[in-house]
């Protein structure tokens, strides 16, 4: 048995181990690229004279292989970064463990497959366990140079080929040590199932993607990787093939819990920055519909009273911006789902402090008891009628009753085969059925709890970068186009979503997915070489004068045209009217190309 190797490391050099996935036995593929990358290592191993001899050792060991692989190329295509974690403790491969149930082999997957062959061939770049200050960390392997060329790049291997299969229970029953337990089908969990099944064919026929830059993307991973919230830094970058939504109850009990998780959209960071606006389904922008103040609305119906008219966190004696806002949108979560008030602050405290995705306002100062206690009346003065409820464990069983009401929405949807995708109290869908969402949404609240809930909708940018390069040609026709200018023009041109277009076109091509037109960011070339001699001109006559007869006419044949620039929000299409009027005017002299 190998032992973990211990160290002083600090904590933050156990974090560079974190960008990582557990090595996963549901991966699948069948695709003729995969059997052919899958044959090459076969022969490989043949040669090497590691094929078992008997037929039922040697099917057993093609499954080791398979899985290993399949792990070694989902991580690189995701991230070339991200490791895959194994463990090389022979205890976790006996019988009636996990991995031996799905026939994955200590002596195959360790002494063979990876210290007799991946190794020595050079292959991966393999970390043995480490115990660190304040934490352990299995054993990591992710694929070498060598690897990437030898199967992935040589098979031509792309990311949408490999999925999963449906053995993964969808349907979890977890106890209070969170931990999986075993339990009896019954009339609730098969009808749960059976919806949830459909609701997951339906998403996986689509193609669900975040239409970001390279660098945004780089950046968002590096947040991931770098948060000081474990739970959000463990797993780092996001997979795009984590498309299936499990169901978790909890406390043993079926009604209690119940939420969907398991979905990479569930990682997009969308606190401090929004980036889930950027989600696209079949490369069209999104909306996301929400619920405002969900879990007080259900307080409320609980008691038979309608909801007091105004903003629910809005508190008298505070400015109530957005900071503070959102400081007490937590505060309320944290205060329905404590068991004591101690615990509040305890909470607040871990999310500012431990986990660094909230801001304590300049008016709080801290979240002591002192600081955060007044608040903490404020809102239960203002909402008396639920006051009882504050620090009562209820949140859990509110969590019930807002995903049964996702069930009903999300099936509505599915059952036309569009995909609705759950962020517990808000909705993400293809803009077009914005209307058709917001009206469901409404008559599942009202059907289960008999009153009316308020709702707030929040729009993609899926323009920005269309909008913005017009926003920036305006500027430059008005000569007030500057060095900064220049310079994000620039990096915005290197990077054109190169890494997105690709995703796209491929997931597209193994779904079998026909894209719709208009495509979303498809930007016409011959734009983007206008905007490339735009910058260059620039660069070349920089601080001269600008002319005020630069060329406009390959743009203004497109805003003239929005069926050739994209589908577009409502927002975005006011900017390009306001932009028609005041800079692609009809001008008396044939304008004239940089």
């Amino acid at each position: 048995m190998n032992r973990i190797l211990k160290t002083e490391n600090s904590a933050e050099d156990a974090a560079k181990y974190d960008n990582t996935d557990l090595f996963d036995v549901y991966r699948i593929s069948d695709f003729p690229e995969v059997k052919s990358l899958l044959q090459d290592i076969h022969d490989e191993l043949q040669s090497e004279g590691l094929i078992p001899r008997y037929a039922k050792n040697a099917s057993r060991f093609r499954d080791n292989v398979r899985l290993t692989i399949l792990n070694l190329c989902a991580v690189y295509l995701n991230d070339p970064d991200k490791y895959v974690a194994y463990h090389r403790n022979e205890r976790r491969y006996k019988k009636g463990t996990r991995l031996h149930k799905f026939r994955i082999s200590y002596h195959y997957l360790i002494e063979v497959i990876i210290d007799g062959f991946l190794k020595p061939k050079g292959y991966i770049e393999d970390k043995k366990g480490h115990r660190f200050s304040d934490s352990q960390k299995i054993s990591r392997m992710r694929p070498t140079k060598r690897f990437v060329e030898r199967f992935i790049e040589s098979n031509k291997v792309t990311l949408p080929m490999i999925t999963f299969d449906d053995r993964r229970e969808l349907i979890v029953l977890r106890n209070e040590k969170k931990e999986d337990i075993p339990y009896e089908d019954n009339a609730f969990t098969r009808k749960a199932r059976e919806n949830l099944e459909l609701i997951n064919q339906v998403i996986d026929q689509n193609v669900i993607l975040l239409a970001l830059s390279n660098q945004d993307l780089n950046l968002m991973n590096k947040m991931l990787r770098d948060s000081k919230n474990k739970v959000r830094r463990l797993g780092g970058s996001v997979d795009f093939t984590r498309t299936r939504l499990r169901r978790i109850f909890s406390r043993s009990s079926w009604e209690q819990g119940g939420r969907y998780y398991s979905a990479w959209w569930h990682r997009v960071p969308n606190r401090k920055i929004k980036l889930r606006r950027h989600l696209t389904i079949n490369g069209i922008t999104t909306v996301e519909p929400d619920f405002d103040g969900l879990h007080i609305n259900m307080l409320y119906a609980k008691e038979g009273i309608p909801m007091p008219e105004g903003d629910v966190y809005h508190l008298e004696g505070y400015s109530n911006d957005d900071t503070f806002r959102q400081f007490v949108k937590r505060m309320l979560l944290v205060m329905v789902n404590a068991t004591r008030e101690h615990d509040v602050r305890s909470a607040l405290h871990e999310a500012v402090h431990e986990k660094g995705d909230l801001e304590v306002p300049e008016e709080v100062g801290s979240t002591s008891s002192m600081d955060i206690d007044p608040i903490r009346h404020a809102f239960a003065k203002k909402h008396e009628p639920i006051a009882h409820y504050l620090a009562s464990d209820v949140g859990i069983d509110l969590q019930y009753w807002d995903s049964v009401l996702a069930e009903y929405i999300m099936v509505h949807f599915a059952q036309q085969g569009i995909p609705c995708l759950p962020v517990h109290d808000s909705y993400i869908i293809d803009f077009r059925y914005e209307d058709e969402l917001i009206q469901v949404m409404k008559e599942g609240f009202k059907a289960l709890f008999k009153q009316e809930c308020g709702l707030k909708v929040k729009h993609s940018t899926g323009v920005y970068d269309l909008e913005w390069t017009f926003v920036h040609y305006l500027k430059w026709m008005d000569g007030k186009y500057t060095d900064e200018d220049a310079e994000r023009d620039e990096m915005w041109l290197n990077t054109h979503f190169s890494r997105y277009n690709q995703l796209l076109g491929q997931f597209a091509d193994a779904k079998g997915v026909e894209l719709e037109q208009p495509v979303l960011r498809e930007i016409p070339q011959e734009v983007l070489n206008q905007m490339r001699n735009m910058v260059d001109s620039y660069k070349a006559k920089r601080g001269k004068p600008v002319k005020k007869d630069t060329p406009r006419t390959l743009l203004s044949d497109h805003i003239d045209n929005p069926h050739k620039i994209k589908m577009v929000t409502p927002t975005a299409m006011k900017q390009f009217k306001l932009l028609r009027e005041r800079a692609f005017q009809p001008k008396q002299t044939k304008p004239q190309l940089l």
